[in-house]
């Protein structure tokens, strides 16, 4: 994944990228606007993502908007709306579950809304977004949609007839010497 744009003023935006927990991104939480823009490595139908902030004396994010889109650039009323989200005040990895992914995504659009605390910065310390990439999709089959094929060798050639062979048990004979 790659970050492709942040709101002005955004400092160290690839930090959410990776696991360290003594890297961040770092927004202003005064700056109006505040969002981010990340590539992801595949086309994903996108169903959970995953936000982190491990830094003490800043604030939380409190609520934030998802979206999505299959291209780049795209304008700000073009992308895919996935979810308004409600993070917890606290400092720990957060889960937030996708209900409706709606499309195949290389884009993902973070638009922070609101924050906990009066602190001046309002970082990020992890990203990850989850979901079945496109490629994936295709080779999944739901048994169900599967035509049953019949075993054709117990199946007689047309036109004979089955029979059944009976086979008895037949006595052996015995001579007396």
């Amino acid at each position: 994944a790659t970050t492709l744009k942040t709101s002005p003023g955004t400092k160290n935006p690839t930090a959410i990228l990776g696991e360290s927990k003594d890297s961040y991104m770092l927004m202003e939480c005064a700056t109006p606007n505040k969002f981010f823009v990340v590539e992801l490595s595949d086309v994903i139908l996108v169903d959970t993502v995953v936000l982190a902030n491990y830094e003490f004396f800043s604030s939380m994010i409190r609520q934030f908007r998802v979206s999505v889109s299959d291209r780049y650039p795209v304008k700000v009323d073009k992308w895919t709306v996935l979810g308004t989200f409600e993070a917890r005040n606290s400092r720990d990895i957060q889960a937030f579950l996708v209900e409706n992914p709606r499309i195949w995504a290389r884009y993902l659009r973070v638009e922070i809304l609101s924050h906990y605390g009066n602190e001046f910065y309002c970082p990020v310390s992890l990203l990850r977004v989850h979901g079945m990439r496109m490629l994936d999709s295709l080779r999944a089959v739901d048994p169900a949609e599967l035509e049953v094929e019949e075993d054709t060798s117990k199946i007689p050639p047309e036109g004979t007839e089955e029979t059944e062979e009976v086979v008895e048990d037949i006595p052996e004979e015995t001579h007396e010497p």
